[in-house]
């Protein structure tokens, strides 16, 4: 319950929300992509890419051969 007040604290807008899943994610050892780039990713590699900081997309590499994927998304608006 503390991070989600946390998060609601902060994320005053859209654009404040993915700043905080932004420094959310380079926290827990993600890597930001631009888009405009070729990304050099690896296996084991966690990644997003942001997009007019009003949008965000993460994802994880797997090490070995994978066997499908899961996907979730979310709406970016302030609660």
């Amino acid at each position: 319950m503390e991070k989600l007040q946390a998060f609601l604290d902060y994320a005053h807008s859209t654009y404040h929300a993915i700043d905080y899943l932004k420094k959310t994610l380079q926290n827990a050892g993600y890597s930001q992509l631009s888009e405009g780039k070729k990304w050099e990713i690896t296996p084991g590699g966690k990644y997003f890419v942001t997009r007019g900081g009003s949008a965000i997309m993460a994802f994880r590499v797997p090490k070995g051969q994978p066997n499908g994927f899961l996907m979730s998304a979310s709406h970016s608006d302030r609660p």
